[in-house]
């Protein structure tokens, strides 16, 4: 089940919808050129960002659609009286002036509302609840609410029956319910009710607007998408990451037992998955696998122009303690070629947290994390203390010969005390981060302890992360892992966080934010996973309030990573051993 209130939201899943009428439009109903569709600042205390309604406050607020109950509280929880909502549809059409006064005895002249009500009445949306009354203290129900925007639609025909079984046939409001579903704005409060008698909120009342100028506009909520995946490859033993080569489109695989294979690509830049996967490296002599459970092969990338590839895998063995290591080769015909030139060789305290991901930014440079070196809790404080390479997300140039340079942006490079190669502090186990292709900004998604399992967006235009400090081990999510420990300044708390072992699972995977064109309507959305709960989620806050649960399992489960093609299609992981592309179901 998707994680938001289904009474208020969309599912197009399982309809068969027809287009909206035109080009800003849905069926009769026509925005106003009062109104635009974006979401504006607010000064209201009580929407915090992140709810279903926040965007639809912010967008109410700025085309000064509410004013709020006060100017500090929008009071999201409380009804809507017929008088709120008759003045937000009136300012939703640019409040428009009728010629005449509606006959309704309990209409206060002057009031904020009686325009409205006039208007209303004018133009047909409203015959009152009784000929000479329109009852404006009264609470707005759910079929009055749905006939309003029926009415205003222009009560357009051929809806087929919504199914809820509590939509009285003949009644007054039937036809709206109808329609309401057919054009997936509503769900109802289960599969088979609608509640028309129940009272709705402010918030679900802006989130209803919000959503039909919506798609008046043709915006897609990607919580409307019914997404599925085709599995493209399968007999893996063990994946755990995968990288697009950027020269070609051709796809390496790392398993985790130390094997890297290659998917060619077809000459246009796409994978050839019906060419099957081949072997083109495993671990080299010299090093030997450990065997926990988080060792192993961890991490791929390859270098902006395809002339490089990088390796991150652990090792032990003899007097070799437990140990992070990352190979550079060069990349000769899509096989790894030459000497191995070995860029980091870190000991590890202990055998988990060894983060292991790799990725080239959009700068060029290589980003790569060894996690905060394991155990529980960081015990050796890693997280906060700059002399380590653990409990970070370092950044170099590998460009330009053998080892690597550290750019001269690092946060503590040319004699600022703490090591050079550090770009972001205060992380535990991120488990795979990413780029955003269009925007730049940085993912990071970070396994938790035993509270919080989190991922944080760092935005580009704010410095994409440089220097930031996501607060492990002092905080895990927004839980205050260790009170005791010195307070930190400016520490960027998580995008988005869900309870540890809990109904959303126990160590997040992160993934990509979609940038393809075969789903209309998820640009933009970052799809991730959870390893312990195979559903395939999503993150767009420009919509849905956040979060969103796509209702369809990942084929194998134990999601282990994603990947993204240079098309922007997303693939999903199993460390069972298959390959699965996102796509339209």
């Amino acid at each position: 089940m998707k994680h938001w209130l289904v009474a208020f939201t969309v599912l197009a899943a399982g309809l068969a919808l027809a287009p909206p009428a035109g080009a800003g439009s849905v069926d009769g109903y026509e925005p106003g050129p009062c109104i635009v569709n974006a979401v504006g600042p607010h000064d209201f205390v009580d929407v915090s960002p992140g709810e279903f309604y926040s965007n639809a406050v912010g967008w109410a607020a700025l085309n000064d659609i509410t004013e709020g109950t006060d100017p500090t509280h929008f009071s999201p929880s409380d009804l809507v009286s017929r008088a709120q909502f008759a003045t937000f549809l009136w300012r939703m059409v640019c409040e428009p002036a009728a010629a005449g006064l509606a006959p309704f005895v309990d209409i206060l002249r002057p009031s904020f509302y009686a325009a409205a009500v006039d208007w209303l009445w004018e133009e047909g949306h409203t015959t009152g609840r009784t000929k000479t009354t329109y009852v404006p203290d009264g609470d707005l129900t759910r079929a009055e609410f749905a006939t309003f925007l029926f009415r205003l639609a222009g009560e357009p025909g051929g809806a087929p029956p919504s199914g809820f079984l509590d939509v009285v046939a003949d009644s007054f409001y039937e036809d709206a319910v109808d329609w309401l579903k057919w054009r997936a704005l509503t769900t109802g409060t289960s599969p088979t009710t609608f509640e028309p008698d129940r009272p709705i909120s402010r918030a679900e009342a802006v989130t209803f607007l919000h959503r039909l100028n919506l798609k008046a506009d043709g915006i897609i909520d990607p919580a409307d998408l019914d997404l599925g995946f085709d599995t493209v490859l399968s007999g893996l033993s063990s994946p755990v990451a995968a990288t697009v080569n950027p020269a070609d489109g051709s796809i390496f695989i790392a398993e985790q037992g130390g094997r890297l294979l290659r998917v060619p690509a077809t000459g246009g830049g796409d994978p050839d998955w019906g060419a099957g996967a081949t072997e083109v490296w495993s671990i080299p002599a010299g090093y030997s696998l450990p065997g926990c459970g988080e060792c192993g092969l961890l991490g791929v990338a390859v270098s902006p122009d395809g002339g490089h590839i990088y390796l991150s895998f652990t090792a032990s063995g003899g007097s070799q303690a437990h140990r992070s290591i990352v190979l550079e080769y060069a990349l000769v015909g899509g096989v790894p070629s030459g000497a191995a030139d070995e860029l980091f060789d870190v000991e590890q305290p202990y055998t988990n947290h060894n983060g292991g991901h790799l990725t080239f930014g959009p700068d060029d440079l290589l980003y790569l994390s060894f996690g905060d070196g394991g155990s529980g809790g960081d015990p050796d404080e890693n997280g906060q203390d700059i002399n380590t390479l653990l409990g970070k997300i370092l950044r170099v140039d590998p460009s330009g010969g053998p080892g690597y340079t550290n750019p001269e942006s690092n946060p503590f490079e040319g004699g600022t005390p703490g090591f050079d190669q550090i770009f972001a502090v205060g992380v535990r186990n991120p488990w795979k981060f990413s780029f955003d292709t269009e925007t730049g900004d940085l993912w990071v998604a970070d396994v938790g302890q035993d509270r919080r399992e989190e991922f944080t967006r760092l935005e580009a235009h704010l410095g994409g992360g440089l220097g930031a400090n996501l607060g492990w081990d002092t905080w895990e999510g927004t839980y205050n892992h260790e009170p005791s420990d010195p307070a930190i300044a400016d520490h960027v708390g998580p995008t988005y966080e869900y309870t540890t072992n809990g109904v959303e699972g126990g160590s997040i995977t992160g993934g990509f934010v979609y940038r393809g064109d075969d789903i209309v309507g998820l640009n933009g959305t970052y799809l991730w996973a959870d390893f312990k709960e195979p559903e395939l989620r999503g993150f767009n806050d420009e919509f849905s309030g956040g979060a969103i649960w796509f209702d369809v399992d990942v084929p194998g489960g134990s999601v282990t990573s994603f990947l993204q093609d240079l098309h922007g299609e997303v693939y999903a992981i199993s460390h069972g051993g298959s390959i699965s592309k996102v796509v339209p179901a």
